[in-house]
């Protein structure tokens, strides 16, 4: 028996908001308000398929006031609809979808739609159809404040022989009249065929444990499991420990923008060789020296754009887990103790070494392993350290002690995210021996497969040189902030793909200052250019037809032409904004094409750099004369295009979304350069708190001074 249900939702666009269609995350300024993601798409095809199984509608299923639904992706939601379709003996037949919007183009976006959708309902892309229209300029939709849509779905038990009972059910935040639904109903005549994973899958990543570029099929549907390394707080964050914060929340972004539900777990390594001795040496405890670090860490990060992870998890406060996880290893004769410690028997896991692709007997050539009498073999490593004098401890079936680096990681991965994640992540010096350790620890515990995508980033280097803190050759990060701000760190950080090393010297984040001003003065120019055109308007309007008096009676032909001209705004090259509007067509696919192709954010940045180069030939001083513009109204909408689509593009990356501040002259420009003076004379005289204090406030005020050799220069 065939069932059809109809859905219909809509909400209102609002700033602050993602606008999310089809679980695809559509670049654009503002988002949709209301349940979960307000994803008016799979909400209109939610209700449609409830109608149609005679269940209540999405919001009292799942009400908003439950705070478990606060912004869920809406494809969880539709999984769940699903789950209960099933449960109840339905299969879903067909659909079909229209949404109503007058910006943005969402034609580029239907495909990827109907995979998301395809993938939940477990059927083909073929079975379903979306189309999206306009209003026309009428009322709500209209005026851009608002998108809906309406769909039709049929269901049918399963094994039925698909004859219609006639009925239909509708359900939805407003409801359709007789003709809407009559308009809206549509069916498919084929039969289901429920085989989703035939979908083309875009996205690759490269796996560093099969050493290729690999589809990214997640373990559970459109949800993400990822686990990323933290730091050990022992010191002052560097660039390095920036790199690896930044491309992970640029990864956990992306694949939300992508429909993903991700939850994200980065650790902090709280008890250490290291920690132990930096406490000592402050005469502190290795807890208020934790403390200290966790507060520096999330307020420089915050300072980098970067969105705190879901969790972090601290080794001290998972001590039962990781004496559990050793009590496995031990139950299956993996681990043993002497005298107190613990180790993990490596000889006993066979694949040890497929991570690094390193065999046992290269692992022994090449290391560098202190003589430990207390172990059976020299690879092996600790799981558990015997307490020392003056060192923190906790009781263990082992006795007093506290846990070795690697058993950390592997016990809090797992109970947060369960024995299969989908990502791990951390540098490229974490491969060898840390996430091997941990590979080896997990499932020798578990007998499942750990991970299924080991993602690595690379090093920050400096004079050719690993950033360490341990061997001096570092650039602190507070220090790098205080200099050049979180957005210009951020943009260098992800000039270079993120799996090859990035080489810091005295030009970088200069340069990186730089790219980022180019920018900002385009998206200035062109929001200054619509003001001013905005202007010219209004005064055209109040002038009548003053102009075209004047036309009429000037006797040249030639001058009348040359007037028109200037009046249409003819005087740009025509050439030049065709080339604007093409590349504009299709920037959003290079840069979706880039971060596709395993995260490659040095290419997508081109792809914004591009339009920007294109889109500054047109606001060059010929057409921008003592403030009067030259250009034509469609010309202007095409140049504003850009700033729409940089400022989209860019949230992706998490760049390019300040204020773009109004360019300062006159006597604004002339009290900033007299504080200059005053604070260049007061360094002179070595009054150096006064001096930072100048810099301190005008850095409030939104004024930038960096210190060069000969001179000190403001950006604002």
């Amino acid at each position: 028996m065939m069932r059809v249900g109809i859905g219909y939702d809509v909400h209102p666009l609002v700033k602050g908001r993602k606008l999310i269609l089809g679980g695809v995350h559509i670049p654009y300024p503002v988002g949709l308000a209301g349940h979960s993601d307000a994803d008016v798409l799979l909400h209109s095809i939610g209700d449609a398929l409830l109608g149609a199984a005679g269940e209540k509608d999405i919001g009292s299923l799942f009400p908003d006031s439950d705070s478990k639904y606060e912004g869920i992706s809406s494809l969880v939601l539709l999984g769940k609809i699903f789950e209960l379709l099933k449960k109840n003996g339905y299969r879903v037949n067909n659909l079909d979808a229209t949404l109503v919007a007058e910006e943005p183009n969402l034609s580029p976006y239907i495909s990827r739609m109907k995979e998301n959708i395809a993938q939940v309902l477990e059927i083909q892309t073929s079975q379903i159809g979306i189309k999206a229209t306009t209003s026309e300029g009428l009322g709500f939709l209209g005026e851009k404040k608002g998108i809906c849509c309406w769909a039709t779905a049929s269901i049918e038990t399963v094994n039925s022989e698909s004859k219609s009972s006639g009925a239909i059910h509708h359900t939805g935040d407003q409801r359709m009249s007789l003709r809407g639904e009559a308009e809206a109903i549509s069916f498919f005549a084929h039969e289901a065929i429920r085989d989703s994973r035939s979908n083309r899958l875009s996205l690759k990543v490269y796996n560093t444990l099969t050493r290729k570029k690999e589809n990214f099929v997640p373990l559970r549907n459109k949800e993400v499991r990822m686990y990323v390394c933290g730091v050990t707080l022992y010191d002052e964050l560097h660039l390095g420990h920036a790199r690896a914060a930044v491309v992970f929340d640029v990864i956990s972004h992306y694949l939300e923008y992508k429909g993903y539900k991700v939850n994200y777990v980065t650790n902090f390594t709280d008890v250490d060789d290291k920690m132990i001795d930096r406490a000592k040496f402050l005469g502190i405890s290795i807890f208020n020296l934790a403390e200290k670090f966790i507060g520096e860490y999330f307020e420089q990060i915050e300072a980098l754009g970067v969105k705190k992870a879901d969790c972090y998890p601290r080794a001290t406060e998972h001590i039962k887990e990781i004496i559990d996880l050793i009590r496995q290893l031990e139950n299956r004769g993996l681990a043993y103790c002497n005298d107190g410690n613990v180790f993990f028997r490596i000889k006993k896991f066979s694949s040890y070494g497929k991570l690094s692709g390193q065999k046992m007997e290269e692992i022994l050539a090449g290391a560098r392993i202190k003589v430990n009498e207390k172990k059976e073999d020299p690879l092996d490593f600790a799981l558990w350290k015997k307490a020392k004098e003056n060192e923190p401890f906790w009781d263990s079936p082992w006795g007093k002690g506290r846990p070795g680096w690697h058993i950390e990681c592997s016990a809090m991965a797992m109970k947060y995210l369960g024995e299969n994640l989908d990502i791990h992540g951390g540098g490229k010096d974490l491969i060898f021996p840390h996430h091997e350790n941990e590979i080896a620890q997990s499932e020798g515990a578990t007998g499942k497969q750990f991970v299924k995508y080991w993602l690595h980033n690379g090093l920050v280097t400096m004079k050719n040189a690993k950033m360490a803190k341990s061997t001096g050759n570092v650039f602190t990060l507070g220090k790098a902030l205080e200099k050049y701000g979180g957005e210009a760190i951020r943009y260098f950080l992800l000039s270079a793909h993120y799996r090859n090393p990035l080489d810091y010297n005295e030009n970088s984040l200069e340069e990186a200052t730089s790219s980022l001003e180019r920018i900002y003065t385009t998206l200035r120019k062109i929001k200054e250019l619509k003001e001013e055109k905005k202007r010219q308007e209004k005064e055209h309007r109040q002038q009548g037809n003053l102009l075209k008096e004047q036309l009429e009676c000037t006797s040249s032909s030639e001058t009348q032409t040359q007037t028109k001209a200037k009046i249409s705004g003819l005087s740009q090259d025509l050439e030049q904004i065709n080339d604007l509007s093409q590349y504009l067509n299709g920037i959003e696919e290079k840069f979706i094409q880039a971060l596709d192709d395993d995260f490659n954010t040095p290419v997508a940045l081109s792809a914004i750099f591009e339009v920007v180069k294109k889109a500054n030939l047109l606001l060059s001083e010929e057409y921008i004369e003592e403030g009067v513009s030259h250009i034509d109204t469609p010309s202007l909408e095409i140049i504003s295009k850009t700033y729409q689509k940089v400022k989209a593009l860019g949230s992706i990356l998490g760049l390019f979304q300040k204020e773009e501040r109004k360019k300062l002259e006159g006597k604004e420009k002339e009290l900033i350069e007299i504080l200059i003076a005053v604070r260049n004379k007061l360094r002179e005289k070595k009054d150096w708190t006064l001096a930072d204090e100048i810099r301190k406030k005008l850095n409030k005020l939104g004024i930038e001074l960096e210190d060069k050799r000969d001179k000190t220069v403001w950006r604002n």
